[in-house]
């Protein structure tokens, strides 16, 4: 039998979550609403060909950037940093919890369903109820909920989109790892590739489960034929990487 208390607290949980948008959580990300209408940005994948000089120019021409989980990991290396940092990954957010709370982020989008199942507290985040659904493919709404499609990346555009970035170019989403899982279950893996940008960030993401990039693959093209239709225009920026759902830009170029 469910403890009283606990009983209360679930279904007040409960309530919130069919009620998202009129709770407290929702009026702050309402907030964001087209902020940001018609401007660029970057999302900033954590693969290992994201390099610290490319932040750099970023940070020099002052674009906005998401950027997720461990990207924390290179903070000691530039004075660039995203001015929104999104993490929906449980693993990290348990270990790195601490250091988002002592970090000088501006904007943190975090997951209400972690604050409210395993206790996860991070300083002035904006929570968003992150959902699954076959049927929905892509939130038009984030102050109702934000659909997780199994890739922060795709989280990071349904965020950019809602505040109304018209283009929004990818850097550092190489789409290759060293242990995949594809659809039938077959385990591949190949030891030439490298998972991230630093060591040791792969090394704290060894339990994590292992991508599945076919599933992968589909969300990126469902976010795209999404993002068409409203007139949004996804680039690929990344150095190299496996990554050909969206055109091929190159960074130099745009960035000069």
């Amino acid at each position: 039998m469910i403890h009283p208390i606990k009983s209360f607290i679930i279904r007040r949980h409960n309530h919130t979550a069919k009620h998202f948008q009129n709770s407290k959580y929702g009026k702050c990300l309402t907030e964001f609403k087209n902020s940001a209408k018609n401007e660029n940005c970057f999302v900033i994948g954590n693969g290992p060909s994201l390099s610290v000089d490319d932040l750099t120019i970023l940070h020099k021409n002052a674009i906005p950037c998401f950027a997720s989980n461990n990207i924390l990991k290179l903070f000691d290396k530039t004075v660039w940093r995203p001015e929104y940092y999104v993490c929906e990954d449980l693993l990290v957010l348990k270990d790195i919890q601490q250091k988002i709370n002592e970090s000088n982020l501006k904007n943190k989008f975090i997951p209400i369903n972690y604050h409210w199942d395993y206790n996860i507290n991070i300083n002035s985040a904006k929570y968003f109820l992150q959902s699954f659904s076959d049927k929905i493919k892509f939130s038009e709404n984030i102050a109702e909920n934000v659909v997780g499609k199994g890739t922060v990346t795709t989280t990071c555009i349904q965020l950019a989109t809602y505040m109304g970035y018209k283009d929004i170019y990818l850097l550092g989403v190489d789409h290759s790892y060293s242990k995949t899982i594809d659809n039938s279950g077959k385990i591949i893996v190949d030891n030439s590739v490298k998972d991230y940008f630093d060591e040791d960030y792969a090394k704290t993401m060894e339990k994590k489960m292992i991508p599945n990039l076919e599933a992968t693959t589909q969300a990126y093209k469902e976010v795209k034929e999404y993002c068409d239709k409203i007139g949004v225009k996804i680039y690929n920026a990344t150095r190299g990487g496996k990554l050909e759902v969206f055109p091929r830009i190159d960074f130099d170029k745009i960035c000069e």
